[in-house]
């Protein structure tokens, strides 16, 4: 989830992650569109958050909610020092101040970082997911 200029990290992610074979639905609305997809969101799943320090703190009472109905929340933020009570349990802070290369730069290493890891739990569905790209692709060719 995210927007504005956290949109190409949305979908640097979301493409990382279909490859891994996990279905992902990006939410990248605001105001009343926004509020439908996240009451759409069930216990089981896990809703990761691009947002800068002023993005979060418009749209932490409702991430709080969908915490609070068990959807697992990852915040990717540039602040550390946020000075609100209502945290994810899972935040990772790259602090403006501190990105030697960029946030953008750094928050892109962690998406390449969290998919890495995501394959390594998930090297057979990655695995099966490639072969049926490869597959489609060589139907498209020869067709």
């Amino acid at each position: 989830m995210g927007h504005g200029l956290a949109l190409p990290l949305v979908e640097f992610m979301r493409a990382k992650l279909t490859l891994a074979g996990l279905h992902v639905d990006p939410i990248t609305q605001t105001g009343h569109g926004r509020a439908e997809r996240l009451a759409a969101l069930r216990p089981d799943d896990t809703l990761m958050v691009f947002a800068f320090s002023e993005d979060y703190m418009r749209m932490s009472t409702q991430l709080q909610l969908v915490a609070e109905r068990g959807t697992t929340i990852l915040l990717l933020t540039d602040e550390d020092t946020l000075l609100h009570n209502h945290l994810p349990h899972h935040v990772i802070a790259i602090p403006r101040d501190r990105a030697r290369h960029g946030v953008i730069v750094s928050m892109t290493a962690l998406c390449y970082a969290i998919r890495y890891d995501l394959l390594q739990h998930r090297a057979d569905a990655s695995r099966a997911m490639r072969q049926r790209i490869d597959e489609l692709h060589a139907a498209g060719e020869h067709a």
